[in-house]
């Protein structure tokens, strides 16, 4: 039973009711009537009404009697997880990550296309358009219904206005209005953010201690960003710009990055700077491992170093324990500012090898503020390298689920979610094939 003081706010416009009733199924907080009403001091009559909305439109179902605590048994409700899908889509600097997945996250279908993002916003627009109608296609009969497309660019965002602001690398993209062309393409409601703020979103819908209020993703790809989930928010900046650690100037670095400054982090430790490094070592007496990986793939870009490194390559094991260590650093000084639970790290050198958390661990706990540090978890990502696409479709969730939302549902008289989960999801593979 769900006390009184759990109540989300009592409040006499029906359909904000209606937000607050979904919300507590979804979290499996409140699973009956009698729940629901005590934890919104709604009476039971209103909430009889607003609950029979909701199963007419298909959001929540009713699943018969659950077990009684004396007297009548009540009516169990559970959240229609599976009754609709979400797609979602990561952009970074080489690829392309697209997927289907119900409300809960699970994949249903996924694709992955190499692609260099500056080709331009809209070669890329063409090209994420073409692998969702793939997805849509493939899809099949009798999956529910794609209610939403969220995706995760690589760049600092402006929420509201659906594009990036001035991003360092890629001026092409500034003010680009991506979103609306989107969603003007596809005939779907669509929602873009930065893609690491879309990996935190997903790491925490995955995460099974849902309680998590101050997270911090750190994404080690071509470039490094960072996405925080602070006093249970996303915290985006006043610009969007929130997190942008890999364009902090660190240490005494003079390298030029192409943001025009001098010594960014990324310039010494991000995806570009170490395959630089490898390419001059490739082949050689210590990098024979490296060698061997490149004569097999037939190139060298930043998937070829972490397999490297997977192999037991020495030098390349040495560059990303050694941008570990310098990437700790620049943590340590998050974790003494923000003070979260969790930080977790994720990219292509997080999957298959564990060199590079151990380094940022290492150099966290050395240089982080004891009581900022001491019950500190740091670990990598769970979801691989699908996090960001995987986390931009659950971006979705919150903005369809809201109260103008639910009463246009609730108004138009159809069911905006399926009677039943259609599809079976495959397991879901670490990494996207190259």
């Amino acid at each position: 039973m769900v006390g009184r003081e759990s109540h989300v706010g009592f409040t006499t416009n029906p359909h904000a009711l209606s937000e607050s009733i979904v919300r507590l199924a979804r979290q499996q907080t409140a699973t009956t009537r009698t729940e629901i009403a005590e934890a919104t001091a709604a009476g039971k009559s209103i909430i009889t009404q607003r609950v029979a909305e909701l199963v007419g439109a298909g959001i929540l179902i009713d699943e018969g009697t659950a077990a009684s605590t004396g007297g009548r048994a009540p009516r169990a409700l559970r959240f229609n997880r599976g009754g609709a899908l979400l797609i979602g889509v990561e952009i970074n600097a080489a690829r392309i990550d697209v997927v289907a997945t119900d409300f809960t996250g699970t994949i249903v279908l996924q694709t992955s296309e190499e692609h260099d993002v500056r080709d331009g916003p809209v070669a890329t627009l063409a090209r994420v358009i073409d692998l969702i109608d793939r997805v849509k296609h493939a899809l099949p009969p009798g999956s529910p219904p794609v209610l939403g497309v969220g995706v995760g660019l690589p760049g600092p965002v402006d929420f509201t206005a659906g594009s990036m602001v001035s991003p360092p690398s890629l001026p092409a993209w500034n003010a680009y209005p991506f979103r609306a062309r989107l969603a003007r393409a596809l005939g779907t409601e669509v929602w873009v953010d930065n893609d690491v703020n879309a990996m935190v979103v997903g790491e925490r819908a995955l995460d099974d201690d849902r309680s998590l209020q101050n997270v911090i993703v750190v994404n080690i790809g071509l470039g490094i960003g960072a996405g925080l989930f602070i006093d249970g928010r996303l915290y985006r900046g006043s610009d969007g710009g929130a997190g942008d650690i890999g364009h902090v100037a660190y240490g005494d670095s003079n390298v030029p990055c192409f943001c025009g400054k001098t010594g960014c982090l990324s310039t010494i430790a991000g995806g570009v700077a170490l395959t630089e490094m490898a390419r001059s070592h490739a082949g050689g007496s210590e990098s024979a491992i490296l060698g061997e990986v490149v004569r097999r793939a037939g190139r060298l870009t930043l998937h070829e170093v972490a397999d490297a490194v997977a192999l037991g390559d020495p030098f390349c094991i040495g560059i990303v324990a050694e941008a570990g260590r310098q990437i700790g650093r620049v943590i340590s000084l998050m974790v003494g500012v923000l003070n979260p639970s969790l930080v977790i790290l994720a990219g292509e050198l997080c999957v298959d090898s564990d060199v590079l958390l151990t380094a940022v661990r290492t150099s966290v706990i050395a240089h982080a503020p004891t009581i900022a540090s001491r019950a500190l978890e740091i670990r990598n990502s769970r979801l691989g390298t699908w996090s960001g696409a995987i986390g931009a479709a659950q971006m979705c969730i919150d903005e369809l689920l809201t109260a103008d939302r639910i009463r246009s549902w609730v108004e138009s008289g159809g069911r905006a979610f399926a009677e039943a989960p259609a599809v079976v999801a495959p397991a879901v593979s670490a990494r996207p094939v190259h």
